[in-house]
């Protein structure tokens, strides 16, 4: 989009603001019930061993290490309170 004043902002702007208006759309009932990612705290249940993350494709185990500070030694202790992705 281009930038202007005054009275000639629609007629530059006018193709790209209908097509944007004809790009939304009613979403999918596979989008409609997607929830939104939510970071929950809980205790860890064994010395060592961090809740699965299974919202992470890859690297799970040290994507939540380091969103508890604890990458790369990933040292927690039995009920340490953490935060994992849910």
């Amino acid at each position: 989009m281009k930038r202007c004043n005054g009275a000639d902002a629609w007629a530059t702007n006018r193709d790209a603001i209908l097509a944007l208006i004809r790009s939304v759309r009613t979403p999918t009932a596979q989008e409609a019930s997607l929830q939104p990612l939510r970071i929950v705290v809980e205790r860890t249940k064994a010395a060592g061993k961090l809740p699965a993350a299974s919202v992470f494709a890859t690297h799970a185990q040290e994507h939540t290490e380091i969103l508890n500070q604890l990458y790369p030694d990933g040292a927690v202790q039995t009920g340490q309170w953490i935060k994992s992705v849910k």
